[in-house]
């Protein structure tokens, strides 16, 4: 994975879409400026710019986030739960793809231009390394109930395909970035032009009240249920993930040929 240097890494998208995100990059790049970011290294990346743009329409709201930058608090119960879902489904897809001769690198916590991956693969229709024409699938694992579809898009401006597990319902979704380019293209106009708004406008003190997360404890019968329903869920998502990602890799490999015929 190459270093992120606020570039826009265009993979397979298309002209416009690509224009748009290098319109939003260079916002997201005065706003550091403006609010004193301190780019050195990366930290904080752009991405934690774009994602506070994106996390309301409201302007004092955004830029309390830029001048505040409160620390998002994780319950640590939920990132456990959260880092052995990854441990286990990044061995699973080794395993299971290396068994069926795909050479395969599988990435976790990958940073990428608008976040952090779960887990990233780089398919490569000949290769050791998994790199081919810029393709990327990656895995976004949700064990609890909540899903930031804001979150979803923003990955999905970096990869060709995010594959969304939610444990607790069993489900595995498939989003394919080709068939949401309407959406992808609107979504990034708005959020250049709340940009563009911050930089020009005076902004008043916003006054909306955050309640501050709370920890939650469960008593033991509901801590054994919670845990044995995780590690039944998990175990059974296994394969529908493997399905999924194989039949994306398998759908890459059908295009390249399609596109390459003498390759």
């Amino acid at each position: 994975m190459r270093e992120l240097d606020g570039s826009v890494d265009v993979g397979s998208d298309s002209p416009s879409l690509t224009k748009l995100k290098e319109e939003l990059w260079r916002e997201c790049r005065k706003i550091a400026e403006k609010y004193r970011f301190d780019l050195a290294h990366g930290n904080p990346k752009l991405s934690t710019i774009l994602a506070i743009i994106a996390s309301s329409p409201n302007l004092c709201c955004v830029a309390e986030g830029l001048r505040i930058r409160r620390r998002e608090y994780i319950d640590p119960y939920y990132l456990s739960r959260h880092n052995i879902a990854v441990n286990l489904i990044v061995e699973n897809l080794y395993e299971r793809l290396t068994a069926l001769q795909y050479s395969a690198s599988v990435g976790a916590e990958v940073p990428i231009n608008f976040g952090k991956l779960d887990i990233l693969l780089e398919p490569n229709l000949h290769g050791v390394e998994l790199c081919y024409s810029q393709q990327k699938i990656a895995v976004e694992v949700k064990t609890g109930l909540s899903l930031d579809l804001t979150q979803m898009f923003r990955y999905l401006l970096d990869v060709d395909v995010l594959i969304l597990v939610r444990l607790q319902s069993k489900q595995v979704v498939p989003l394919r970035r080709i068939e949401l380019l309407g959406p992808l293209s609107a979504l990034l106009g708005a959020w250049t032009s709340r940009a563009r708004r911050l930089l020009v406008s005076e902004v008043p003190v916003c006054t909306h009240k955050r309640s501050a997360a709370q920890l939650q404890f469960l008593d033991s019968e509901a801590l054994t249920s919670d845990i044995t329903t995780f590690a039944r869920n998990l175990n059974i998502i296994l394969n529908p993930l493997t399905d999924a990602v194989l039949w994306e890799l398998r759908r890459i490999q059908r295009h390249s040929v399609e596109v390459n015929p003498h390759e």
